[in-house]
């Protein structure tokens, strides 16, 4: 699994995929499906590389010709779509897994919902990160509240669990696969609680932002946290650009669906490349302007 920096102009046999920072799913299920990709596909070579501010930042890097895959969760794409930005040139491949909101707060806060966020300092993500995105995103619609209303730490998973630990932070909102490794060894060592939200606060967000979908982490998913949680996910896509070589990308498609049962053993999550999930929500993309990618048709009924 490679990380590597700058891009491959020229050279159409050597691809980037953007990811994420090295603790984030996107990273280990992007080196994942290189590694089973290259294996698997002649004269193509897929390199894992680290992004700093993930989503948003992998659309950055989609239009500036610097990688030719990167991950984006649904709720960045919305957001970059609905500022103006140009979406002409990228196409979907597809829905990788549903990325999943923890709300983490230590076991004694008295925090019982979002709302109680309000003047706390709250680990929102990387600036340019799908996290700090998704943070604003659901903030704002569930419970009226913008990053003036809170005190935003620009930290990613793993150091802003830190900060919880050392009562600098009230709060971690972590858009993430289930189980998140992160939180499971934090879990493992620290007192932990996710919040519960309720059926109105779910309801309304999914009223404003037809992307965010209900979802429940079952109890027992992390130490310490014995009941359901209920909450709510995103698709998390895999996304490319219209010149990109549509052959090559069929041949990826078809590898990393091919090679599911090792790429889900190496990253056991809930739903990875789940084929019945693989199309989920190419409707909402292409009423924001996004269309899928000719080689999705590849994918497994």
């Amino acid at each position: 699994m490679t990380a590597c920096g700058g891009g491959n102009a020229g050279n159409n046999n050597l691809w980037l995929m953007g990811t994420a920072p090295t603790g984030g799913t996107f990273y280990a299920v992007g080196a994942a499906m290189a590694e089973v990709s290259n294996k698997a596909v002649d004269d193509l070579r897929i390199t894992a590389q680290v992004s700093a501010g993930s989503s948003e930042e992998n659309i950055e890097l989609l239009n500036r010709g610097e990688i030719e895959l990167g991950f984006v969760d649904a709720g960045t794409l919305a957001e970059y779509a609905e500022s103006g930005a140009d979406t002409s040139k990228l196409r979907v491949l597809f829905n990788a897994y549903p990325s999943v909101m923890h709300w983490v707060v230590s076991g004694d806060s008295a925090v019982k919902s979002p709302a109680d966020l309000k003047g706390q300092s709250v680990a929102t993500g990387n600036p340019k990160s799908g996290m700090e995105a998704n943070n604003r995103d659901l903030l704002q619609a569930g419970w009226d509240l913008t990053f003036d209303d809170i005190e935003p730490k620009p930290m990613h998973v793993e150091p802003g669990l830190q900060a919880l630990v050392d009562g600098n932070v009230e709060a971690v909102n972590i858009p993430s696969a289930v189980p998140l490794s992160s939180v499971a060894q934090f879990a493992n060592q620290h007192a932990v609680r996710l919040l519960d939200l309720s059926e109105a606060d779910i309801a309304k967000i999914h009223e404003k932002r037809p992307f965010w979908t209900p979802y429940t982490i079952p109890g027992g998913t992390y130490k310490g946290t014995d009941k359901d949680s209920h909450t709510l996910a995103l698709g998390s896509y895999l996304v490319t650009r219209n010149d990109v070589d549509e052959q090559k990308l069929r041949a990826f498609v078809n590898a990393v669906f091919a090679g599911r049962d090792t790429i889900t053993h190496t990253v056991p999550i809930d739903r990875l490349l789940a084929p019945g999930d693989a199309r989920t929500g190419f409707d909402f993309l292409r009423s924001i302007g996004v269309e899928p990618s000719p080689a999705a048709d590849v994918i497994p009924q």
